[in-house]
């Protein structure tokens, strides 16, 4: 592994640990998507504690539900 994949998987090691103290339930599926915001650059990664199939159906439904405005809780930070 590089050191971008290493410092992901220790990210996603500490949101799979504190995501679920925050929700008060025993385990939170989570991915954490990037990217850059040059679209020239088409570079990305994810990380998650969840299998392929399911990120993609839960990135789908929440792709839909953004694009009809659907209010989603969120949690606005800055870039």
């Amino acid at each position: 592994m590089n050191k971008r994949e290493d410092l992901l998987n220790a990210l996603a090691a500490t949101l799979d640990k504190t995501l679920p103290t925050i929700y008060n339930i025993e385990r939170v599926g989570f991915v954490l998507l990037t990217f850059s915001f040059d679209v020239e650059s088409k570079s990305g990664d994810y990380v998650s504690n969840a299998n392929r199939d399911d990120i993609i159906k839960a990135l789908r439904e929440v792709a839909d539900r953004l694009e009809s405005n659907e209010v989603i809780g969120q949690t606005i930070g800055e870039a």
